[in-house]
């Protein structure tokens, strides 16, 4: 494999023939990162900025339809009511998702969230940070279902 480019240069700044060593639009400095988790590249790199802000804000807009009901917020602020907590709630979101993808880029894990909680503290409260993280989400989970249960209950489906 060839040496690694420099490290500290932002991606778009390579010069061609460090370039020219990327596979699969990695650099051998993004495998070694990768590698360096005990992870091995499986999955191809190819979501453009467009596919991934997309799958982002699909994923994301749910929860802020969510976030608060439609009918409380037109009788409370009316459409402009609605607008600025659509606007607040995005603002948030983005500040929330670009936070989860610096940890996702940085510790690749298909545990999620209580891996993350367990490896950031460090080795003396990893363990039970991880573990009150997991219960934690465990819990929201259950509160999301029954929220959903009871629209259902209210609206007669």
């Amino acid at each position: 494999m060839a040496s690694p480019p420099p490290t500290g240069k932002p991606s778009g700044q390579y010069t061609d023939s460090e370039r020219d060593t990327m596979v699969d639009g990695l650099t051998p400095r993004d495998m070694g990162v990768v590698n360096e988790t005990g992870h091995v590249q499986e999955l191809e790199r190819n979501f453009s900025l467009l596919s991934v802000c997309s799958v982002g804000i699909v994923t994301g807009n749910t929860w802020a339809a969510l976030g608060g009901s439609i009918a409380v917020a037109i009788y409370n602020g009316g459409p402009p009511g609605v607008l600025y907590e659509f606007i607040a709630v995005s603002v948030f979101y983005w500040l929330v998702a670009a936070s989860l993808a610096e940890l996702a880029s940085s510790m690749p894990s298909s545990a999620g969230v209580y891996h993350w909680a367990s490896i950031t503290p460090g080795p003396k409260y990893g363990r039970i940070c991880g573990w009150f993280a997991g219960w934690w989400n465990t819990f929201a989970w259950y509160g999301y279902l029954a929220s959903i249960k009871r629209c259902q209950i209210l609206t007669g489906d």
